[in-house]
């Protein structure tokens, strides 16, 4: 289990069953992300653009709510990075998928600073409510 961003041995199999198959779901979620959006960026230039940049704004930043650690959200954006590194590459009849143009490098250069922003951005704490446990009549006390 992660506790802290610090890995902990394992020694419930359900647990490590759970983790690698959460692991695996993070991760291909990434890659079929930079699949779709490394087709879908150029075909209507400006605003295609701009959806695949907000669809990978919101996988990574989904990723990065929904588990407190940054974990699934890391493995995400390197699956995401992966793809989208194998699909701009040439392949064996020297056909491109994400060519060498504005739109490309746009696309190339605005996941980059997505994944960066979205796995530096901190984790905010709660609200603190020693406040409220120590009046007697505080805010989040329930009335009866």
């Amino acid at each position: 289990m992660f506790t802290s961003g610090w890995f902990v041995s394992i020694r419930d199999p359900v647990v490590a069953l759970a983790i690698l198959v959460k692991s695996a779901i993070s991760f291909f979620a990434g890659v079929y992300v930079g699949c779709v959006i490394s087709v879908y960026h150029a075909l209507w230039f400006p605003i295609g653009l701009i959806l695949s940049l907000l669809a990978v704004a919101l996988v990574l930043g989904a990723l990065r709510v929904i588990v407190p650690h940054r974990t699934l959200a890391v493995l995400g954006a390197v699956g995401l990075l992966s793809a989208l590194g194998l699909l701009a590459g040439l392949d064996n009849q020297g056909s491109v998928l994400i060519m060498a143009d504005n739109a490309g490098f746009l696309l190339l250069s605005g996941v980059a600073l997505l994944v960066v922003v979205s796995l530096a951005w901190p984790r905010f704490a709660s609200r603190s409510s020693h406040y409220d446990r120590t009046r007697p009549d505080g805010e989040r006390t329930p009335s009866s």
